[in-house]
Order: structure tokens, then sequence, then C-alpha cells
């Protein structure tokens, strides 16, 4: 995560893939950024500090039912990523769920 503008830019990886978008701070982003692949995933971001210490950012795939909500802790130096129930869950970050689905 790095400051960006009035607000966070946060970069999700995986092994195969990354994909870096704007996170806006007390309001939802929404952007449709490119990730390694050269696949856009439309997504709305928003986040905030919960104290000095911790940042918590939800993530929402706009194409898909699935969300996601990101902690992190800077003495802690550690992320935790995850899911929030939906209908299904992805096996991938990026993994697109068919429409209607």
């Amino acid at each position: 995560m790095v400051p960006q503008g009035g607000g966070l830019q946060i970069s999700l990886i995986e092994p195969d893939n990354a994909l870096t978008f704007p996170v806006g701070a007390g309001a939802w982003t929404a952007s449709d950024h490119a990730d390694r692949n050269d696949e856009t995933t439309p997504v709305a971001a928003s986040g905030g500090w919960l104290d000095g210490h911790t940042l918590r950012v939800e993530v929402i795939f706009l194409e898909t039912p699935h969300r996601m909500d990101i902690t992190c802790s800077l003495p802690g130096r550690t992320a935790e990523a995850l899911w929030r129930p939906g209908r299904s869950r992805p096996t991938g970050i990026f993994r697109r769920a068919p429409h209607g689905k």
C-alpha cells in the first residue's frame, strides 16, 4: 500500500498475477485496472485507519459476487485478507465468476 492523492493505492499479489488499484479514504473509489495478464478487473475500494497502527480496506470485485476485507497492522508488519461470504468462493484473487452465477 502507498499513499496516493486523497487515499491509498493497494496491490493484491498472488504467484501468477497482481492487481494494483486506488482505495478511497472514507468513500468508495471505483476503477478498472489491468492486472499482470492485461485483463481488466473492475473493483471498488474504500478504507481508512482504525487507529494509528491498523488499516482496514474493503474491496468489491464489481463483476462478481465477491468482496474482500483487508486488515494491515504496521507494528506486526502483517496483512490479512479475508473473503466475505458470498454465493461461492473464488480460487484466486482474480477468478471471475460467470455472469448469472
